[in-house]
């Protein structure tokens, strides 16, 4: 069930062309389209208590995501590409991270002023930007992509769910017979 999806990554060897980068990010975007919510009718777990409902919009409630590499396309096609499915999709339908496990991570930007910070959650995003991973903080992109990843279950609640809201009862498909 999709209420028990915390996380996905899409893992891909090299993505060496435009067309394995469209790939990707619209294999994420279709897992990000999934109703989590269940036409409005699950909610949060806090501890034993119900919480709020499940909301599309709430990074909370969204499933983390992530494409993750060891070749990638040019740094300037790559932004490029990247760019362009951002300006066309809705913001909740974003990955959080891209990550060229040797050369770089792509993420999101609150603010730029006075120094730049950085996010995994798309509806905080100002800008993109793709790190160098020989410098600074960004210099394991694994161990920032776990980092990030780490944050995000301990901050990511429980949903609660029916299963049986799932399976349709066809009427004439079942034998009733009174006890």
């Amino acid at each position: 069930m999709v209420e028990s999806v915390a996380a996905v990554m899409e893992n891909k060897a090299s993505i060496k062309s435009t067309n394995n980068l469209q790939q990707a990010l619209e294999n994420i975007k279709s897992v990000k389209l999934l109703d989590r919510s269940n036409r409005g009718k699950n909610y949060t777990i806090n501890g034993s208590v119900r919480g709020i409902s499940v909301e599309q919009d709430n990074f909370q409630h969204q499933i983390f995501s992530a494409i993750l590499t060891e070749e990638s396309l040019s740094r300037d096609v790559l932004r490029n590409d990247f760019l362009n499915f951002l300006r066309a999709n809705p913001k909740n339908l974003w990955p959080n991270m891209y990550v060229d496990v040797k050369n770089m991570t792509g993420l999101y930007v609150k603010s730029i002023d006075p120094s730049p910070e950085t996010t995994v959650i798309p509806s905080e995003a100002e800008y993109f930007a793709l790190t160098n991973s020989s410098t600074g903080t960004f210099n394991q992109p694994l161990i920032h992509l776990a980092s990030e990843l780490s944050n995000f279950l301990r901050i990511t609640p429980l949903i609660d769910y029916k299963a049986l809201d799932y399976m349709k009862w066809e009427p004439g498909k079942i034998e009733f017979c009174k006890i």
